[in-house]
């Protein structure tokens, strides 16, 4: 069954969550609602407007997710992406298709990850990065907050210093 709301004039319907693990931790409160936007200061506003209990994330069904995984509010994660266990997804995040996030992975609040990026285990990203188009990140690396990383940039070792990185293995511009 499928509800149809209007916030602030945008259209909305709320959505089962699909191919969720059973044992996957969410908290019991949680509503998701697909919102038909991929405009991030309007999802926060929507959010904001939303009442304290409803909660709005939206996994596209062909998207597979492991035990374990905790994910926020406000994430999107589109067609094709595989997350895998024990990973956290903070509020606010917004994963394009064909994403693949390893084992033990935490992705911060903001962060953006364009289509086919390739985060490898235990690894951690900061608060509002961007991560381009086939870029990946190798095991246990840790991205600082507000780093911008290009397409199809390789991440091998830790980044301490908000910025611009391109290239394989990847460096500050």
């Amino acid at each position: 069954h499928t509800r149809y709301i209007s916030v602030t004039g945008v259209q909305t319907c709320t959505l089962p969550i699909f191919r969720v693990d059973p044992e996957q931790t969410l908290s019991k409160d949680y509503q998701y609602i697909n919102l038909v936007t991929q405009d991030f200061e309007l999802r926060k506003q929507i959010n904001q407007q939303l009442n304290e209990h409803t909660r709005f994330s939206y996994i596209h069904p062909s998207t597979v997710v492991g035990k374990n995984t905790s994910i926020g509010q406000g994430v999107f994660v589109y067609p094709m992406c595989a997350i895998y266990s024990n990973s956290t997804i903070d509020n606010d995040v917004l994963i394009h298709g064909h994403g693949f996030v390893a084992h033990g992975v935490r992705i911060k609040q903001g962060t953006i990850f364009a289509p086919r990026v390739s985060v490898s285990g235990s690894t951690t990203v900061g608060e509002y990065c961007f991560v381009g188009i086939g870029a990946t990140l190798i095991d246990k690396v840790k991205v600082c907050n507000r780093a911008y990383i290009g397409a199809g940039a390789v991440v091998v070792d830790d980044i301490i210093l908000a910025g611009t990185y391109i290239g394989v293995p990847a460096k500050q511009l």
